[in-house]
């Protein structure tokens, strides 16, 4: 074999097991969230973004249009440049701020569980088509390099890939993507260079005719298509979405997905240029996919081999962060919707790999077998026309408040169906069935007609823990508590230290106890002053006067007798829950005693006395300021604001049923008061700590053997754990 043959080769395989090494020895995912990409910084999330866009069409796939069309066949990666600049105004820092490591989990805040599964299972496909793509791609690499078959190039190459994105995950895909970043960048440079200076016996690009330096002789509908594909695209592709959403701010997001368009956007005029000094060195090309190894050919075998390393380089760093995401999207929207509640972190992180082992896995035995099919190409742009409709759900629940989930099924179910439809008739018919409207305009029309029709034909409804659909809450907090008494019965509602409550206990005894206000003189309407101690008989207290037809004005436990007749003098409260009798010489109301809740519960529940939930529109609580920025002031709220409030909770936060909460803030004060009543609508758990001094306490409450826990701490309490 020629020199000329020998040592681009051994550049080749030298290049690809440095690759593999990288990414091996790269620091191994301690737990899943690392795997998948935890607090990555701004090197990292450049890296792996821009590796997944730069893909083997920025290399050989633009040459092949600058040979063909001349310079306007950067438009490629310059579109998609625009749509990652487009991502980083509008949308980086939304979709960090909401907390997601995939785009269906950010759908599934706006429109619901269903549709987070729905969007899923497409953008699944998706990538997996995108990744058979690019083992085919990586499978004609190696046929026309090493002369090996088709199906051996695929699984030898395949694999290496594969190894060392399931060894280390994003911290291996960052580290390897970097490396191929540098290389591939400085292959088309020095190629260039060569080929600018007649080092390449290219001659000069004057000898083209004047439409190769036009910016638009490529045509203004394919420039306009790019650009409207890369738009949609950009905001809901799961692989180079991920480092930006697994970002470690806000900031960084936004920044990376700069700095990404910045590296994407100019190769393509890189890689343009060679395919136009491969015209000037072929002009007669039969195959202009070839225009690039073509004019490689002509160069120095060290230079030759060092960009056909930057040609592997830049497919490789697209094929693993495909892995990545679709493993990501099986394990976080699939896996961890029916299996995460009682799974280790130690399992989660095997899930996380085996996942993404089966994706590439399958990738690449499908490759073997399609290797030879001509419509892989027409199934690539099927799978991105999925993905830009998506994006149209996507704003649509965002920001049109008549999305519903249903909607949002059928828009993505139709764009499926229509997508496939249009690709298929073309494969058949050889035209689209609507001249001039191509498989993205029809999936785009497909989601924005269909989800407008079907948006205002339903009403839109959140989904609250995965599983109950909701336009409003139209019961009170203790309604909810009554539901949950007869629907779980034995389940723990409020846990403290010195014991706990289940539904069933805790509303017996705020049946009793209501009766037992009502009976003491407590009418609908009366205001009524308590101190709100973090124990047990508390939620009882507050709940019964809200059962009883009352206002609970609730004050810190610490509170003065002085400071107490005050706070009811001043709303002219009707009633006053105390042990000190001396209090009712200084001020005229209905004192009732603030011990032995839980007897007087008792003794009166089976009493003769008429109790009736309150109703949305009546005002439930008076909530007092701090009095940080001026005087301390009191807000009455009704118990529809109260509802409204915990639905925002348990949407925003993602309450499960299966929640543990441990709340070791004073209950007069709105974010631990919200944490209880929240966690009562919502049929969970709430763990009521006296604060953080007994650090021993929290711990216990940590240990809890039922739910998953969850804390509501101040900044101070955590920088002291």
């Amino acid at each position: 074999m020629a020199e000329t043959q020998i040592i681009p080769i051994i550049i080749i395989i030298a290049y690809f097991i440095l690759t593999i090494i990288v990414g091996v020895l790269s620091k191994k995912s301690a737990n899943a969230a690392n795997f998948e990409g935890f607090k990555l910084g701004l090197i990292m999330c450049v890296a792996v973004g821009a590796g997944e866009w730069m893909g083997g069409t920025s290399t050989t796939g633009v040459s092949e249009y600058g040979y063909l069309h001349g310079i306007s066949g950067a438009w490629y990666t310059i579109a998609n440049g625009i749509g990652i600049a487009f991502l980083a105004v509008f949308f980086a820092k939304l979709f960090r701020s909401l907390n997601s490591s995939t785009v269906p989990g950010i759908i599934g805040k706006y429109l619901g569980r269903k549709a987070r599964i729905v969007s899923s299972a497409l953008l699944i496909i998706v990538l997996m088509i995108v990744g058979v793509s690019q083992m085919i791609a990586i499978g004609t690499l190696g046929e026309s390099l090493f002369g090996l078959a088709p199906a051996a190039s695929i699984c030898i190459l395949g694999s290496g890939v594969l190894i060392y994105t399931c060894a280390g995950g994003m911290k291996s895909i960052g580290s390897t993507n970097v490396m191929h970043l540098v290389v591939m960048y400085a292959g088309v440079i020095v190629a260039l260079i060569l080929c600018a200076t007649g080092a390449a016996g290219t001659g000069s690009l004057s000898e083209l005719p004047d439409s190769y330096f036009s910016p638009i002789s490529i045509g203004y509908d394919k420039v306009f298509s790019w650009v409207i594909a890369s738009v949609l695209g950009a905001c809901t592709a799961q692989a180079g979405l991920q480092p930006i959403l697994k970002s470690k701010d806000e900031k960084t997001a936004v920044k990376s997905s700069f700095m990404i368009a910045l590296i994407v956007a100019p190769f393509g005029i890189l890689t343009a240029l060679l395919g136009m000094y491969a015209k000037v060195r072929f002009p007669d090309l039969a195959n202009a996919k070839l225009a690039l190894p073509t004019l490689l050919t002509q160069m120095s075998p060290w230079i030759s081999g060092f960009v056909l390393a930057a040609i592997l380089a830049a497919v490789l760093s697209t094929a693993s962060p495909i892995f990545l995401s679709c493993g990501t999207l099986i394990t976080r929207d699939l896996y961890c919707e029916y299996q995460c509640k009682d799974v280790s972190d130690k399992k989660l992180l095997k899930v996380s790999r085996l996942s993404t082992f089966f994706v590439g896995a399958s990738c690449i035995l499908l490759a073997v077998l399609l290797s030879g099919s001509a419509t892989v190409l027409d199934i690539v742009y099927f799978a991105y026309s999925l993905r830009g409709s998506l994006f149209v759900v996507l704003l649509l629940g965002i920001f049109w408040k008549k999305m519903s989930q249903t909607a949002a099924i059928w828009a993505m179910s139709a764009t499926a169906a229509v997508g496939f439809f249009w690709v298929a008739y073309k494969k058949i018919a050889g035209s689209y069935p609507i001249p001039g409207i191509t498989e993205t305009y029809a999936a785009v029309l497909t989601a924005l007609v269909v989800g407008l029709i079907v948006g205002f034909l339903t009403k839109r409804k959140r989904k609250i823990n995965g599983k109950k659909e909701i336009t409003n809450m139209r019961k009170t907090i203790v309604q909810c508590v009554s539901d949950y008494a007869a629907e779980t019965p034995d389940k723990a509602a409020v846990i403290t230290p010195e014991g706990k409550l289940s539904y069933s206990e805790l509303f017996e005894s705020v049946r009793g106890f209501a009766k037992y206000l009502i009976s003491n003189g407590v009418k609908k309407g009366d205001k009524v002053v308590v101190r709100a101690s973090q124990t047990l008989d508390y939620p009882v207290i507050y709940l019964s006067i809200h059962l009883a037809g009352g206002i609970v004005t609730s004050l810190e436990n610490s509170i003065s007798d002085e400071g107490m007749i005050a706070v009811a003098e001043q709303l002219s409260a009707s009633a006053v829950i105390t042990d000190n009798e001396s209090l009712k010489d200084t001020y005229k109301a209905v004192y009732i005693s603030r011990s032995g809740v839980f007897e007087h519960a008792k003794e009166y529940i089976d009493k003769d006395i008429s109790l009736g939930f309150p109703a949305l529109e009546d005002s439930a609580d008076i909530l007092f300021t701090t009095g940080t920025t001026g005087d301390s002031k009191g807000v009455e709220l009704s118990h529809k604001a109260l509802v409204a409030t915990a639905e925002n909770l348990i949407f925003g936060c993602e309450y499960k049923k299966d929640t543990l909460l441990i709340a070791p803030g004073p209950l007069n004060h709105a974010n631990a008061i919200r944490k209880l009543f929240t966690t009562l609508i919502n049929g969970s758990t709430i763990y009521i700590l006296k604060g953080m001094t007994n650090v021993k306490a929290f711990f216990t409450a940590l240990d809890y053997p039922e739910g998953v826990k969850a804390c509501c701490l101040p900044p101070a309490a955590i920088r002291t754990i």
